[in-house]
């Protein structure tokens, strides 16, 4: 970011586009895996016994291939929805399977397609989805879904965050100002209910984290933070096109966990304090973090002197990482 400052500063900042294979949500919730390893393995295993009934044969092929299974697994972490599930996921994952097992060339390819094995790699799907097939399987992956989907929304916080306070220029998808949990096209070009995003903008005007973070499958916390964050780049226009990029050291137990730094330009300053890797404060995805970060951020009396929230009204009473993230997972600091 320091590099960036000095040879790119106006570089776009992008998580999303209309080519994305997979959502910048559901990315973050496929990422999320990494802090569950142990459970992953064991839940991966158990849902290769439970469905090896499913599985089928074409010329000779397994359908689907050992790496076409373990790569559907993943995806349904990634897109799992966050209402109960209905007919309209399977059509979803079927499309992604196919175009991705042919961009994948090992089983089929986009020039000489295997009609069959795709045809058997489409029943799977349709298969592990069917509740009166697979309900041993759905129950178990729907209750490892709450977990990852939960990770992955802390995430997905800190993703935007960084995203609109690191040098560059920050680029929102439409669509992706709430739960992107997309897949490839035309997935991911379906048409935004721009009405509906336009009332709960007005909604949140005056946000309630609180209340916000209860009710965070909603997808109004991503919203209410997504107009904070642009809110301060009109208001600290130069600092965010042209400031400077210092991070700041964070020292403690959990300080490979934090994200920190600060951005100035002239008298205006910016701190941004973000978190990672939630399993051990969240008891493996099953409620919304407890603020029990063991870190401090180390900044001298000249870069800490008026700092208050620009996220709500309080001002900066320590720099212990525990009290700047009390119910959001990220603090953005200004004076």
């Amino acid at each position: 970011m320091t590099e960036r400052v000095q040879q790119s500063p106006s570089g776009l900042t992008a998580t999303a586009t209309h080519d994305t294979k997979r959502g910048e949500d559901a990315r973050t919730r496929i990422l999320a895996l990494s802090e569950l390893p142990g459970l992953w393995t064991e839940r991966v295993a158990q849902w290769r016994r439970v469905n090896a009934a499913l599985v089928g044969s074409a010329n000779g092929k397994r359908t689907p291939s050992v790496g076409h299974e373990y790569m559907l697994y993943q995806t349904l972490v990634g897109a799992w929805p966050l209402a109960p599930l209905d007919e309209s996921l399977a059509p979803r994952i079927e499309e992604y399977a196919v175009k991705a097992a042919r961009e994948g060339k090992s089983e089929t390819n986009w020039l000489n397609p295997d009609e069959d094995y795709e045809a058997g790699l489409r029943e799977f799907v349709r298969a592990i989805l069917d509740r009166a097939r697979s309900r041993a399987f759905l129950e178990s992956f729907e209750e490892f879904a709450r977990r990852t989907a939960l990770l992955g929304a802390l995430g997905s916080l800190t993703q935007l965050v960084l995203k609109a306070t690191i040098p560059g220029v920050p680029d929102f998808y439409q669509g992706t100002e709430t739960w992107d949990l997309s897949l490839v096209d035309p997935d991911n070009r379906r048409p935004v209910d721009f009405a509906a995003m336009q009332a709960a903008l007005a909604a949140h005007a005056k946000p309630d984290w609180a209340l916000l973070a209860a009710t965070w499958t909603e997808g109004g916390i991503k919203l209410a933070l997504t107009r904070r964050l642009l809110s301060l780049r009109n208001m600290l226009p130069a600092l965010f096109a042209n400031g400077t990029y210092e991070p700041i050291e964070v020292t403690g137990p959990d300080s490979n966990r934090i994200v920190a730094f600060l951005r100035s330009a002239g008298s205006d300053r910016v701190v941004v304090v973000a978190a990672r890797h939630f399993a051990r404060l969240t008891d493996n995805g099953s409620h919304w973090p407890k603020p029990d970060w063991q870190a401090e951020l180390n900044l001298d009396l000249r870069q800490r002197q008026g700092l208050r929230s620009a996220l709500g009204d309080e001002g900066c009473r320590s720099l212990e990482v525990s009290n700047l993230l009390g119910i959001l997972p990220v603090a953005v600091l200004r004076n």
